[in-house]
């Protein structure tokens, strides 16, 4: 993961250089947020040192979850000060299962028929500064996020001799900052708009992409619905002697509010 924060160190000072004299302001000051449930289907593996690939599904189980999301993001008429929005998604897997086959994970061996119960938790936090590029019904931002995980990959059973629990887990904590962009599309008179939103950072085998399209729609008194698609894919080559692919993507709906 470190790899990931010295490579995107140059674009960040890019970004907040040269972000000020291309932004064009907003005219209104807004208040915009937004809550959520994102239907998750996860998919991919994970490992620590040395050991052997876990998949999510055809050993651990985990399929599918649903996750929660809100945000909130303060846009002002001030051009040379970036505008800021905060975004928190509980993303977190929880599964009992029987395993199939024997494996090890964090130096510890699970044996096949044991009962297991395994978690993923990437759940994260994104603080976004950004600019308005265009503000019209075409509109345009571009900034950085950093995003902070608060989560975990565990496995847990019990050992056959003393009848004691036995934890394997790698800890999945660390700041990243990633590159951030939106396009939305509004259907002048009708409250409607299409938008596409995205962060994104890929620095030596390591990265990570998150990416929604949606529909969404405001009503004349601000308040609004959202239906969009949501595809997240963390990689990791042995940072911190934990590697993982991970793909957790599907549908979401939410309520927005304008003021």
């Amino acid at each position: 993961m470190k790899r990931i924060f010295d490579g995107c160190t140059l674009v960040a000072i890019l970004m907040l250089s040269f972000g000020p004299s291309l932004a064009k302001a907003d005219t209104i000051f807004g208040i915009y947020a937004g809550i959520g449930i994102w239907l998750s289907d996860y998919d991919g593996d994970f490992a620590s040192e040395g050991d052997d690939d876990v998949d999510l599904v055809s050993d651990l189980r985990l399929d599918d979850e649903d996750a929660n999301h809100i945000y909130v993001a303060i846009e002002h008429p001030l051009p040379l000060i970036p505008n800021i929005r905060l975004q928190r998604t509980e993303l977190s897997a929880d599964q009992d299962s029987i395993l199939g086959t024997d494996i090890v994970f964090d130096g510890r061996s699970f044996s096949t028929n044991e009962d297991i119960v395994s978690t993923l938790d990437l759940t994260h936090t994104d603080a976004t500064l950004y600019y308005e590029l265009l503000d019209n019904w075409v509109s345009l931002d571009l900034g950085l996020t950093v995003r902070a995980f608060e989560g975990e990959a565990s496995i847990e059973g019990i050992d056959s001799s003393s009848n004691e629990p036995v934890v394997a887990q790698q800890d999945i904590d660390v700041p990243i900052p990633m590159l951030y962009g939106k396009a939305k599309f509004e259907l002048p008179f009708t409250g409607f708009a299409v938008e596409a939103e995205g962060n994104l950072i890929q620095v030596s085998g390591n990265g990570i992409t998150d990416l929604s399209v949606k529909l969404g729609y405001e009503s004349k008194i601000g308040l609004g619905a959202e239906l969009g698609y949501r595809q997240f894919a963390l990689e990791l080559d042995d940072e911190d002697d934990f590697s993982a692919e991970i793909n957790v993507d599907g549908i979401y709906l939410g309520l927005s509010l304008h003021i």
